[in-house]
Formats: C-alpha cells, sequence, structure tokens
C-alpha cells in the first residue's frame, strides 16, 4: 500500500484486533471475525488514507461514527495525532475508552452526535475521516463546522456511483468545502476496491452549519 509500517506499530496494530476480536465477543464492535480479514479490512483499510493525512497540516483527527474504533484507532497508532473517536453509542464509546487507557494511545471517545460535538467544537480539527457512516453529502456537512480552514475530510468509500460524487461536489458547494481528490484502489487479498474521497474547507459556506440532529441524513444538501 507503499504505507510504512515498523515492527513495533505493527505489534500494537495487531494488539488492537485481539483486543476487538475479544470484546466483540460481549458487545458487537465489528462484524467481522476473521484474523486475516480483520488485518485487511481494518488496518490496512485504515492505513490506506496515510497520503491523504500526511497532507494535512499538524492538529487533531476526529473519527465520524467511530463504532469498533476503526480507522481512528489504527491511525492514532500510526501518526501518534491527538485522535477523537465520535459515535453516539455510549456503551460502545464506554469499551473503546477503557482500551485507550490500557493501552496508552493519544484517543479518546465521545458519546455525542456530530452536530451537538460541532456547537461545542467548532473549527477543532485539522482533520474528519469517515467509514461506512453516510453518503458524501451527509459527511460534508457533518464535518464542515467541525474542520478548521484548510482542515481536510478524509472518507473511506467502497466503488461510489457518479451519482454520489456529484451529489458531493454540490453539497461541497453549499457547506464552504471543495473535493481536493479521489483515488481508487485495490485493497489486498481481493477484499475489494477503496475509494478515498478528501475535501478540504476553504470558506463558511451559505447556510448555517450544523442543522439540527439528523437533518444531514434524513434531508441531505444534494
Amino acid at each position: 500500500m507503499g504505507v510504512g509500517v515498523s515492527r513495533s506499530e505493527a505489534e500494537k496494530q495487531i494488539q488492537f484486533l485481539c483486543w476487538l476480536a475479544s470484546r466483540n465477543e460481549s458487545i458487537s464492535l465489528t462484524a467481522i471475525s476473521e484474523p486475516g480479514q480483520a488485518v485487511t479490512l481494518h488496518t490496512v483499510d485504515a492505513l490506506s488514507a496515510v497520503p491523504e493525512l500526511e497532507a494535512v497540516a499538524p492538529g487533531a483527527i476526529l473519527d465520524l461514527g467511530t463504532g469498533g474504533g476503526v480507522p481512528g484507532i489504527p491511525l492514532a497508532i500510526h501518526t501518534s495525532r491527538s485522535t477523537v473517536l465520535l459515535d453516539s453509542i455510549k456503551k460502545k464509546v464506554g469499551v473503546l475508552n477503557n482500551y485507550l487507557d490500557e493501552a496508552r494511545i493519544s484517543a479518546v471517545a465521545i458519546a455525542e452526535r456530530a452536530e451537538d460535538h460541532a456547537a461545542t467544537h467548532r473549527a477543532n480539527y485539522a482533520a474528519v475521516v469517515a467509514r461506512a457512516v453516510a453518503g458524501l453529502p451527509s459527511l460534508v456537512e457533518l464535518a464542515a463546522p467541525l474542520l478548521r480552514p484548510s482542515g481536510h475530510l478524509i472518507c473511506y468509500k467502497g466503488d461510489p456511483l457518479d451519482a454520489e460524487i456529484v451529489a458531493g461536489r454540490r453539497a461541497a458547494e453549499m457547506c464552504g468545502m471543495q473535493e481536493v481528490s479521489i483515488r481508487k484502489l485495490e485493497l489486498p487479498d481481493s477484499a475489494g476496491r477503496r475509494s478515498v474521497i478528501t475535501y478540504s474547507r476553504i470558506g463558511e459556506g451559505h447556510i448555517k452549519l450544523p442543522r439540527a440532529v439528523g437533518k444531514a441524513q434524513k434531508r441531505p444538501l444534494a
């Protein structure tokens, strides 16, 4: 994938996957149980966006809708950046924080909706990452108020339709964002296609953000 990983980092990444598998027996954190698939679809997939993240100015990362901590925890391990794992499910957040404390990773999990978090952490993040959360228009809207000027939204997508990409661009125009790049790749072991789509915050946009909780998903801007 063109991403350098030291032996010590690889051990930390595998330790996280082992923890994820063990905790998944008592609380649903991931649908992936086979170890080889976990390496590819969690660790390798998360690190596939490292080139885009390296282009971002120094500052904190927010993982939007983190679920079981991916891609946020693998990225925090790799980059050592301060990372916030945001999810609305309190039980998952509690479990993640227990792990983060034990593993001494520079990250914290917060149980909150993106709209509520933006109200108190406006323009707080250098980058927002999102995987398997929502459509591009919704992600652009949710991320825009959280990002610093020139901050980047990095979206992990499978093989999105052209219509979704066009809608993402339209929403970006309204939210003071701009599409920067679309990079397509194949995950190893025939695990499927991945598109890494990046937007940059270039201004304030034409609408007041954040809108009410849930509107970005129920009534996307484009």
